[in-house]
């Protein structure tokens, strides 16, 4: 770990889940995720809206999230498609 990130990770978790983290994986390469599908689901419904909305344009949506302004466009398009085949109560 670098910097402060372990003393991070102590203060999230608690001593007793870091000790037993340690006692678990010490010595090892733990990767952790950055985002869960619903994270990700989440934000790429906040993504939609801000589009739709005209607030922003696609540079500022790409700048706002941390990313290219393609990947807002691939984002959007597969967010339309999903909704237009769920089918909507009548």
């Amino acid at each position: 770990m670098q910097g402060n990130n372990f003393s991070d990770l102590e203060e999230t978790l608690g001593s007793e889940a870091m000790a037993r983290l340690i006692a678990a994986f010490g010595g090892c390469s733990l990767y952790i995720p950055k985002n869960n599908k619903a994270t990700l689901l989440r934000r790429d419904n906040q993504i939609l809206e801000l589009y739709k909305s005209n607030e922003l344009t696609i540079k500022d949506i790409a700048e706002k999230f941390n990313l290219s302004s393609r990947r807002i466009l691939s984002i959007v398009s597969k967010q339309l498609a999903a909704r237009e085949q769920t089918p909507r109560p009548r």
